[in-house]
Formats: structure tokens, C-alpha cells, sequence
């Protein structure tokens, strides 16, 4: 016997979403395919404050985390990127607005004259 390998593909925007307590869910892979697990898509909107009974929405949760920015070293790295010799000193200032907004989440690396 020789198992041929199955795969899933499926893009985000063919997937219609339906509002949850956390925002807009769209199922990615479902029981209906026989994975090993399901797999859904969560777009945090408005979430009210609520908890979860059961252990598996907080898996997802932790599978996102390389995606989101909790200290600000990803947004220096992607800014130190961005720049490049020769830029003037308004448009290294503009690279850092763009990662570091004035109101933002983390505070903007202080940098002199340039």
C-alpha cells in the first residue's frame, strides 16, 4: 500500500468570516478535511473582555505570536532595513515615523542630527 499525501490550500479571502466575541473568524481547515487539528483565522475587532473555557483558542493565540510586535526590537529591525546610504535625513525620519507613529505602541528610538 502506498498513501498518497493530501494537502490543503486555501486562501484567506475565498473563506467568508463570521463575527465572534473576538472579532471576524474565518475556519481555514475544518473537521471536514480530516486534519489533525482545525484551523482558523481570528482578526481581533472590538473584542469585549471574556474568557475562554477550553485550552485550544489560546493555542492559536500562541501560534500568532510570531506575528505580533510585543517588544519594539521587530519594528527596529524592519526600520534599520528600510534604510538604505544615500537617504536623506527626512526620509530616514519619515522610515521611523512609519514603525514608530508619534501615538503608537512603542516609543521611537531617539536619534540626533543626522
Amino acid at each position: 500500500m502506498n498513501p498518497t499525501t493530501q494537502y490543503i490550500r486555501r486562501e484567506l479571502s475565498d473563506v467568508k468570516p463570521w463575527t465572534e466575541t473576538c472579532g471576524l473568524i474565518r475556519p481555514l481547515i475544518e473537521e471536514n478535511h480530516h486534519a489533525a487539528a482545525e484551523v482558523h483565522h481570528l482578526e481581533i475587532t472590538d473584542a469585549r473582555l471574556h474568557y475562554h473555557e477550553r485550552i485550544s483558542a489560546y493555542i492559536l493565540f500562541i501560534l500568532a505570536l510570531p506575528f505580533i510586535d510585543l517588544s519594539p526590537v521587530k519594528p527596529a529591525v524592519r526600520a534599520v532595513h528600510e534604510i538604505r546610504p544615500g537617504m536623506t535625513e527626512s526620509q530616514v525620519r519619515a522610515v521611523l515615523d512609519r514603525h514608530f507613529p508619534e501615538h503608537g505602541r512603542f516609543k521611537r528610538p531617539a536619534i540626533g542630527p543626522l
